[in-house]
């Protein structure tokens, strides 16, 4: 445990993420033994949500753009401890300034400046990572987009041209790059996301998230549950394609890229989800809200003007559910951005994904014409628990339903006998409160039902309880084996994705969980060598940041293990492990 990893602009929408999924155990517990997060403004951990780690420190104050380099280094060596064991450099600083000329020579020298300054202070410097984004293809020229004929947009696209390429800093710093890195031991990648979907405690300009969030909350307070939401875009824009870049997707691979200069030195990399439009995903945000999403019509409201004009019902809000204050009035949001992400960004600009983790974005040999008869099974995390919500959510299973659709599997059916959520396809067989012992006793009826594909998260029940002598947290994973015996008795012919489960925000409940957790392939692996299909997939990737009570996930924390979930099918579809589903009557 050797890393040390140094986060300039930690406490912006992508920056966070990187600290983040550090202390959270990506790609491993002991893969960084520190963290400086660097932020401009004071931040402590309590206001930033990350866990509470010996590993981190939080470093303010420290400007890259006043003083001479031997003072910058002077205020680094200073405030980092250890900065000379600085071996990875994820660099998210930015200056907005309108000239594009002052904006493109300032940041060039911040990003010299603090590269340049780790490379004096450590022997130990391996890696920087710089992030850009898409307007490098030229989507900010909006009517004017000059790859429209070359989609999917691939990184080897040529420069935009001018004037626009000399307004646009990214092309300043990766040339500073490839010039201040020669003769170094360290190198350096690109990362190109488009528009970051996430989170960051603190508000941020660019998180369209958050603005969203806000805007459907205030909605749904003042027009109802179930009111009609009409999408605030046009026409073109409720059609055209894209991809959206999950931060903890682009922070993974942020640190992937770090860790592997072997394969990724002095290249660009898109990073993002799969292709999307907002008329496929924006009735599954609304349902979130309780709102019925819908496409654009004239005259329908704009979140921004909305917000303005009810901030009394908002402040409502906030002393109702005791909120953070500062979220519709922060002095560092862009109104803007939202309109212009879903009005002008019109046009089709979807990126060309080869090259993430060096796997192929799209695995062959999938047969997408063979049902898929899933049985969702698990505790109250499956049943897509969230607080005041007496029906529960569609939870994971949105995501996961409309992404197998999208990639046209032909046939998606969820069976069980509980329900839940505003889909109509909203069978699974989630029990709330449910140990595995207790799944055991009632899961029968579901299996019955013949699915070809079992999606299993249990376990935390056990683990967030008081220890019982009947249910010890030692023996949990004891009864996973038990459950999975009865569950390949009745669907010897499914294939079981059996999950290492979410994590807990109580330090003891992690713990159980974490050991649970290491347990769970050597369980896998004997049911694999009895010669059933079976495959482990992470979520414990998903850490308190994700969780809506420290125990269940919240909205975006079951977003995020729809998406895992789908690419665990995926691969196993394409590996051709699924078969046609046992014909069998069954109602749900």
């Amino acid at each position: 445990m050797s890393n040390h990893a140094l986060v300039y602009g930690a406490s912006g929408i992508s920056g966070w993420s990187i600290v983040n999924a550090i202390l959270n155990g990506y790609p491993s517990k002991d893969a960084f033994s520190r963290v400086t997060a660097m932020v401009n403004r004071p931040l402590t951990r309590e206001m930033a949500l990350w866990p509470d780690d010996p590993r981190l420190q939080i470093v303010s104050g420290v400007d890259l753009v006043r003083g001479t380099q031997e003072e910058l280094e002077e205020q680094i060596k200073e405030k980092v401890k250890d900065v000379e064991t600085v071996t990875q450099v994820y660099f998210y600083s930015y200056k907005q300034i309108d000239d594009p000329d002052s904006e493109c020579k300032t940041n060039e020298a911040m990003l010299e400046r603090a590269v340049t300054a780790i490379d004096h202070l450590s022997s130990k410097l391996s890696y920087v990572v710089l992030p850009t984004g898409t307007k490098i293809y030229g989507c900010q020229m909006l009517d004017k987009f000059p790859f429209a004929d070359a989609l999917p947009l691939k990184e080897t696209l040529p420069p935009i041209p001018e004037p626009y390429l000399s307004q646009l800093f990214y092309y300043n710093q990766i040339d500073c790059l490839k010039r201040i890195s020669k003769g170094k031991n360290w190198s350096w990648c690109e990362v190109r996301p488009d528009n970051i979907i996430g989170f960051v405690p603190n508000n941020n300009a660019y998180c369209l998230a958050q603005t969203l969030a806000l805007y459907l909350s205030l909605y749904q307070y003042i027009e109802g549950e179930g009111a009609k939401c009409p999408f605030p875009g046009t026409e073109k824009s409720w059609v055209n394609k894209y991809n959206e870049s999950p931060q903890d997707m682009v922070a993974h691979f942020s640190i992937h890229a770090s860790l592997n200069p072997e394969k990724t030195a002095s290249q660009s990399f898109n990073v993002g989800g799969q292709e999307d439009s907002w008329s496929g995903k924006w009735p599954i945000i609304c349902d979130c809200f309780g709102l019925k999403g819908t496409g654009p019509e004239e005259g329908s409201p704009q979140p921004g003007a909305y917000i303005d004009a009810h901030k009394k019902e908002w402040e409502e809000l906030e002393k109702k559910h005791n909120l953070k204050k500062g979220s519709v009035d922060s002095d560092i949001t862009h109104p803007g951005f939202q309109y212009f992400i879903m009005t002008m960004f019109d046009f089709d600009r979807q990126m060309m994904i080869l090259l993430i983790f060096g796997l192929p974005h799209r695995q062959p040999g999938a047969n997408l014409n063979l049902p898929l008869r899933i049985l969702p099974l698990g505790d109250a995390t499956t049943w897509g628990w969230q607080p005041n919500q007496e029906n529960g959510t569609d939870g994971y299973r949105a995501r996961l339903l409309r992404e197998l659709v999208r990639a046209r599997y032909h046939s998606v059916d969820f069976v069980g006998t509980q329900h839940s959520g505003f889909m109509d396809n909203n069978d699974n067989e989630g029990h709330e409160g449910h140990t595995i012992s207790q799944l055991q006793g009632v899961m029968r009826d579901g299996l019955q039902m013949r699915p070809n594909l079992v999606l299993l998260h249990i376990g935390t029940n056990d683990l967030a309880r008081p220890e019982s002598i009947a249910e010890r947290w030692s023996d949990a994973p004891n009864r996973l084996a038990s459950l999975l015996d009865e569950v390949l008795d009745v669907c010897p012919d499914a294939v079981v994705l059996v999950a290492k489960i979410i994590q807990a925000e109580k330090m003891q409940t992690r713990a159980n969980i974490e050991a649970f957790n290491d347990a769970v392939p050597v369980v896998v692996r004997k049911k694999l060598e009895q010669g059933f299909k079976l495959a482990v997939v992470d979520h414990s990737i998903i850490g308190p940041s994700e969780l809506v009570d420290g125990l269940h996930p919240s909205y975006a924390g079951y977003f995020h293990m729809g998406e895992i979930w789908l690419e665990a099918i995926k691969t196993i579809s394409a590996q051709g492990l699924i078969t046609p589903p046992i014909a069998v009557q069954y109602h749900t």
